[in-house]
């Protein structure tokens, strides 16, 4: 092992040490958030409803509370 990796760098912990927790940090960090982006991927979806414009023709998801066609505007959209 290299000398500059057995240095004290802050606190009594090595270089090594140093790099390795932060190595750590990231790979829990990165963990959590894809956990996390799953739970409100679902949440989400939970909030979009399938819906087709009888004015246009449109039909994809929108918000369950809005239930607008983004294309045309149309407020009287139907489920589909």
């Amino acid at each position: 092992m290299p000398e500059f990796l057995k240095q004290q760098v802050f606190w009594g912990l090595r270089f090594i040490d140093v790099v390795m927790l932060a190595g750590g940090v990231i790979v829990v960090f990165s963990i959590l958030s894809n956990i996390l982006r799953r739970f409100r991927d679902d949440q989400i979806k939970a909030q979009l409803a399938k819906i087709r414009c009888p004015q246009c023709g449109w039909t994809g998801a929108s918000s369950k509370h809005t239930l607008r066609c983004p294309k045309c505007g149309n407020r009287a959209l139907s489920p589909s």
